[in-house]
């Protein structure tokens, strides 16, 4: 019995120090990294995120504790339980570390245990940020940090006014000037990386890459346009026949992540919601949403899964076959929905 003590004792010790030594807390990469190092640690049944009550249980309240404060201590998000909606009348997010669904009760319940709780939100910023002193902010940062704080760059130049959590409308774009731009794309080349136009996925025929950056789909021609008139694309590129369409780099991209993995699942829903979601409401919920998304992108996703480790389709990994346990929401689809989107994906060639 003391040897299973002190073997979980240096397992925990482990993985408190493992998510301690991630800088960014909140960000894509930082989720990433918690998804994975949660898993190694917890994942007894190999299914790849935490599904059981059992992997829930066995979390420690040190680990609960390390994941709340590394969030609260960046003083842009109140702990653990409201950014990822563990909070039952909050919209899950939880899925980006790694947690099913179906535990996000338990998982609510454990954390209240171990002592966590909502939090304090951190306090408005008493003026906002001008050009000048994002600029500075990106000057700040050492090499290699570019592409992890972006996200926070660009929203912070925008304000994100509709708290959607990314750069989505034209006014929000526009608020964003070419100073910003110019800074942005000199941390990108700080290590002879690409620049904003490449990194972004401007290039004709390259994936969008804009979900890293803060940056909605929706806003890619506008966004070209923006970037013309700072001087980082032709105007003949800007307006180039040959650039993908909006659905064409949502099944590009869809081909270009790892299938089957939780950055994979986190990115397609992302991508669709933005693309599909005509009425804003974070799910693609009726047949005139399910009806927009076109047969590539069914296509992207079917094949996707098929050549990944559990070789089977999107419509059966995700539930949407009869018969299937439901998981389609992981992916942006309401149950609603499901019976629409099953017969369109079998109605594509």
């Amino acid at each position: 019995m003391l040897t299973w003590l002190l073997t979980a004792a240096v397992a925990t010790a482990a993985v408190v120090q493992d998510l301690e030594s991630m800088d960014h807390p909140g960000s894509g990469a930082w989720d990433q990294y918690v998804a994975f190092r949660l898993a190694v640690e917890y994942d007894r049944n190999r299914s790849g995120d935490l599904d059981k009550k059992r992997e829930i249980e066995a979390i420690s309240c040190e680990v609960w504790a390390a994941l709340d404060s590394q969030l609260a201590d960046t003083q842009r998000y109140p702990g653990l339980l409201i950014p990822y909606g563990f909070r039952s009348d909050l919209d899950w997010v939880g899925y980006t570390i790694g947690f099913d669904a179906r535990m996000r009760g338990p998982a609510e319940a454990a954390m209240r245990q171990c002592g966590i709780d909502e939090g304090a939100l951190p306090p408005p910023a008493s003026t906002e940020p001008g050009t000048a002193d994002i600029i500075d902010f990106i000057a700040q940062r050492e090499h290699g940090e570019a592409s992890r704080t972006l996200v926070q760059i660009i929203l912070l130049a925008s304000h994100d006014h509709d708290d959607s959590g990314s750069i989505d409308t034209t006014e929000e774009l526009a608020q964003i000037d070419c100073d910003v731009w110019t800074a942005v794309d000199g941390a990108l080349r700080k290590d002879a990386g690409p620049g904003i136009v490449a990194s972004i996925g401007l290039v004709p025929g390259e994936p969008w890459r804009g979900f890293d950056y803060g940056l909605s789909i929706k806003l890619r021609e506008p966004l070209q346009a923006k970037l013309g008139t700072c001087g980082f694309i032709e105007p003949a590129a800007s307006g180039d026949a040959n650039a993908p369409t909006p659905d064409q780099v949502v099944a590009a991209e869809v081909r270009s992540i790892l299938p089957g993995t939780p950055v994979w699942t986190s990115r397609v829903r992302e991508m669709m919601v933005e693309r599909y979601d005509a009425d804003d409401d974070k799910l693609i919920d009726d047949a005139g949403e399910v009806a927009a998304v076109p047969c590539d992108v069914w296509n992207a996703l079917d094949e996707s899964l098929s050549r990944g480790d559990a070789k089977v389709g999107f419509g059966t990994t995700f539930g949407f076959a009869p018969g299937m346990t439901w998981s389609g929401d992981e992916v942006g689809f309401a149950f609603d929905a499901r019976e629409a989107a099953w017969a369109a994906m079998n109605a594509c060639p």
